[in-house]
């Protein structure tokens, strides 16, 4: 771990000295150092021996650093796509936003204490704050809207953890304990609520994604969603079993209400990048659900569907960020015969938006099994819903390349050599995991 903390400190300080025409090398320099430093904290890290692991106490305990199962596969996403990233920027305050966003993100992910955590976390949705509200391509509205739904959380935030620590005597994870207090437990799941997002309040996401850049969706689909599952994990889940199966009827009732209607307006959408990320919400709130099953199979499953998505998600908006920079257009009108002017590109995209659907073989479809299993073991009315919601993917997924593939041929360039390199890691990433999971 000191070693990961290391590599991020370094960045940071390359921002400081490094010339312009070698920033951009040296972070990229670092963040490989930063993904091998993560393979050796998987080496090391024994997560049979306890729940928490390498865990790394600072200034007489008031900030505590680990990981667990969980924050373990949200690093090891983020280093895989942070190196993805900085190829796709351009400009010194870019690759500046972009280092800030993968320091916040990594230190709440290794936060074992609730204040500590929601600062870092929030920290990284100011810097997208000013990615998406940028002169050149951004919305001011779009990033207002993340501010207004941020502030609300936090001030639903304070109360709940001014009552953690005056209840427990701590916010950490290693010393609180279970409170009585009902409302706690709502506040935290409402924090966690407005970050995965669930429906009502997922208006966010899908304006934050078609006015980010392609970079900036890739972090925001790959690794910040999934912070939230994370903080459910850590959090919610070890402490407040008792108010979850109490309310579950109520919660899975938010979240398959969340599934059904960011699907149904997905099939609305004309927008390329809106499609994806109405697609995001209604994953998220399959990862949601699976993990307040609070089981075994729920955890594991909420796991690698976080997984999954977070391979995905970001290449088809890599995909749409290719089809942008060719046609300066994300919408459905105007790109058509894709499959005879761009047949790599059309295939890239066919098997992106197969593993989507949750095509059987694709690390998606192991997952969602895991979850369908883990709602099971709850009641099977839940099972036969999922089942049933599911197939709203299939139809929305099949719409959008019906129209990108037939009508008039568009004059576009195919995948690049750079592109496609981009690509590469995630392709394989995807293959190999979904055969991984069998």
């Amino acid at each position: 771990m000191a070693l990961l903390l290391s590599t991020s400190a370094l960045q940071c300080l390359a921002l400081a000295v490094a010339p312009q025409h070698l920033l951009k090398r040296s972070v990229l320099s670092l963040s490989f150092t930063q993904l091998a430093s993560l393979l050796l904290l998987w080496a090391r890290t024994d997560l049979h021996s306890g729940v928490f692991s390498q865990v790394l106490c600072l200034g007489d305990g008031w900030v505590c650093l680990g990981v667990c199962y969980t924050s373990l596969w949200v690093l090891s996403l983020s280093a895989f796509l942070f190196p993805l990233c900085v190829v796709l920027v351009q400009g010194r305050r870019a690759v500046a936003a972009f280092v800030g966003i993968q320091t916040c993100t990594l230190v709440a992910l290794l936060s074992l204490d609730l204040v500590f955590f929601y600062v870092a976390f929030e920290s990284s949705l100011i810097l997208l704050f000013l990615l998406i509200g940028r002169k050149v391509y951004g919305s001011l509205s779009a990033a207002y809207s993340i501010s207004i739904y941020t502030f609300s959380s936090a001030l639903c935030f304070l109360a709940t953890a001014f009552a953690v620590h005056f209840s427990t005597g701590s916010t950490n994870v290693l010393l609180g304990g279970e409170t009585t207090h009902g409302f706690v437990a709502a506040g935290l799941f409402a924090l966690m609520a407005v970050k995965a997002p669930l429906m009502p309040v997922h208006l966010w996401l899908p304006e934050a994604h078609v006015y980010a850049p392609t970079a900036g969706s890739v972090m925001l689909a790959g690794v910040i969603l999934k912070i939230s599952v994370v903080g459910l994990h850590l959090y919610v889940l070890p402490f407040y079993g008792d108010f979850l199966a109490t309310w579950f009827p109520a919660i899975s009732a938010l979240c398959f209400t969340s599934f059904l209607w960011s699907s149904y307006s997905t099939l609305k959408q004309i927008d390329l990048k809106k499609i994806v990320a109405y697609s995001s919400i209604s994953h998220m709130a399959i990862v949601t659900l699976a993990a307040l099953v609070n089981s075994g199979l729920g955890l594991q499953g909420s796991v690698l569907y976080c997984v999954a998505h977070g391979l995905v998600s970001p290449a088809l908006f890599l995909l749409v960020g290719v089809l942008y920079k060719h046609t300066h257009t994300k919408l459905l009108l105007y790109i058509r015969g894709l499959s005879y002017t761009a047949p790599v590109l059309w295939t890239a995209l066919v098997f992106f938006t197969l593993g989507n659907l949750s095509f059987p073989l694709f690390p998606n479809f192991i997952a969602e099994l895991v979850c369908l299993a883990a709602l099971f073991q709850v009641h099977e009315l839940y099972a036969y819903v999922f089942i049933v919601f599911s197939a709203l993917s299939t139809i929305y997924s099949s719409v959008m390349l019906g129209k990108l593939k037939g009508g008039e041929s568009a004059q576009l360039l195919d995948v690049s050599r750079a592109d496609a390199w981009l690509l590469a890691p995630l392709f394989i990433s995807t293959v190999v995991t979904g055969f991984g999971m069998l």
